[in-house]
């Protein structure tokens, strides 16, 4: 399977740390990549880790431009819809991931899912069924899908961050809520931040906060 197009910061020579960034519905790798790019950018003590922006491998469904990208449709919203786009796309997902780890000859527990909106609906996803414990996952104005299958499917309990602005026009930062409390029912580690005044998107603030997450797991 070819590897999808990616935009890549930091250190691209023998990283310990990889961060994964998925960017949302409509988006592409480069929008992510300015938020990406900051935890590299900002802290010496991330300067042994590569961020690699992933493009989405289809064009967005209601656009024609081919900057504008999807991971999977989302004309429905329902969540089994969704949740069928998620396992729709597991098989490249595992793809670009083990390619990364075997190339800087890294293991599970040295990488980090990143995501808004569409990317953060799969890195919460993926985060949870890694087959081993990965180090972290953060999401920006995302959603847990397939939380009542994760009895069966769960494999992986990373520390989580959950960032949602409380004037979210597109997902509702209940959402975000609602994710906090099933991961604490899970035993999973979490933190919520909800985002005074923020609308659906990622500011400084939530920026500072996911980087502190960071710095407290590396």
């Amino acid at each position: 399977m070819a590897l999808l197009n990616s935009v890549l910061f930091g250190n691209k020579i023998n990283p310990t740390h990889l961060f994964f960034c998925f960017h949302g519905y409509g988006s592409n790798a480069n929008d992510m990549g300015g938020i990406a790019s900051l935890f590299v950018e900002n802290d010496t003590k991330l300067n042994n880790t590569l961020v690699i922006c992933l493009n989405a491998p289809d064009l967005w469904e209601n656009g024609i431009n081919e900057e504008n990208r999807q991971w999977f449709s989302l004309r429905s919203m329902e969540e089994k819809d969704i949740y069928n786009g998620l396992i729709s796309i597991k098989e490249v997902i595992f793809n670009e991931i083990e390619f990364w780890l075997k190339k800087y000859n890294l293991s599970y527990k040295d990488i980090f899912l990143m995501g808004f909106s569409q990317g953060a609906i799969i890195s919460l996803f993926y985060g949870l069924r890694m087959p081993e414990k990965i180090a972290g996952v953060i999401s920006f104005s995302g959603t847990l899908i397939g939380a009542k299958n994760l009895n069966e499917e769960l494999k992986s309990k990373p520390e989580i961050c959950l960032i949602h602005g409380n004037e979210d026009e597109v997902l509702d930062c209940s959402y975000s809520k609602i994710a906090n409390r099933i991961l604490d029912s899970l035993g999973i580690k979490n933190i919520l931040y909800i985002i005074d005044g923020l609308n659906h998107s990622i500011d400084d603030r939530s920026f500072e906060k996911a980087f502190l997450f960071v710095k407290n797991i590396i």
